[in-house]
């Protein structure tokens, strides 16, 4: 953002929770077949498991026909996790596992960075809004966008969609696109 660079490292939420309490163990690699889950089950050894993502994309036009709103509605999201009882069980938002969204309007491709130029925090999906976002009025957007969904445990659903994936609002909302 600016001249400032963002680095988003992937440490497991596990090891941060085990370090932080002073609990943490070396990995050791089964020394027998009845062993051979251990890692598995170890602090540390947490698969990456992608979110399941399904979401609607809609341009609107605006008063400003050179800038038209860009929105997105969050459908369903959830997280596998192999932590036990990682979410609450009294937590009664609509997506508990969904972080937030993070947005590069102009993507460049493959090979190209991600610039993060927009972020929508989980509390910003709300029942109030329909669990719908939008792209602030007269934002760029180029030809593609790239869009990650991030978890509570920091697992990422990425995106990569063309602008026109963005299907005109109209009254029959069937024909709305969907990322999945």
């Amino acid at each position: 953002v600016g001249d400032t660079a963002y680095y988003m490292l992937k440490v497991p939420h596990s090891i941060l929770e085990r370090i932080r309490k002073g609990e943490y163990k070396p990995l050791r690699q089964p020394s027998s077949a009845d062993d051979i889950n251990d890692p598995a089950r170890a602090v540390g050894f947490d698969f990456i498991r992608m979110p399941e993502v399904r979401a609607r994309y809609q341009i609107k036009p605006t008063s400003q026909p050179m800038y038209p709103e860009y929105s997105i509605k969050l459908e369903t999201f959830s997280s596998p996790s192999i932590e036990r009882n990682a979410t609450p069980a009294n937590d009664e938002r609509q997506f508990p596992t969904f972080a937030m969204l993070l947005v590069d309007p102009d993507f460049g491709g493959e090979g190209q960075p991600f610039r993060y130029v927009h972020r929508f925090y989980a509390d910003q999906f709300n029942k109030k809004n329909d669990y719908t976002i939008s792209l602030p009025l007269g934002a760029h957007v180029g030809e593609r966008l790239m869009l990650i969904y991030v978890d509570i445990y920091g697992n990422e659903y990425i995106e990569q969609m063309p602008s026109s994936a963005f299907q005109v609002a109209s009254a029959n909302a069937e024909q709305l696109a969907y990322a999945k």
